[in-house]
């Protein structure tokens, strides 16, 4: 028996993992964000501050292997812009400074 990979999970034992991409606003202010499970769609609680390659559980969303049931796991990546408007550049240094980062 061969198993084909699915474009979203990837199985780790009994759990699934997926990769959530959010913008760096989101990431930065928290969101809810809708997500594919295999029960059907969740909104994800993601907290401000998120950092990329946090990981969230999700219980029970998994593999069923007997009574067991897996979770799926979310790996969060951060999505950034490639091209800034001139606005949206200068909102961002003012970020910056206002967040005490060096730019």
């Amino acid at each position: 028996v061969r198993v084909e990979p699915h474009p979203v999970f990837r199985r780790e034992r009994n759990d699934l993992l997926a990769v959530l991409d959010v913008g760096i606003h989101e990431a930065a202010l928290g969101a809810r964000i809708p997500l594919a499970t295999p029960e059907g769609e969740v909104r994800l609680r993601v907290p401000p501050g998120t950092q990329p390659g946090r990981k969230f559980r999700i219980k029970g969303q998994g593999i069923a292997k007997g009574e067991r049931r897996g979770d799926q796991l979310v790996a969060v990546t951060v999505s950034l812009p490639e091209k800034l408007t001139p606005e949206a550049e200068e909102a961002l240094k003012e970020f910056a400074d206002k967040a005490g980062m060096a730019h």
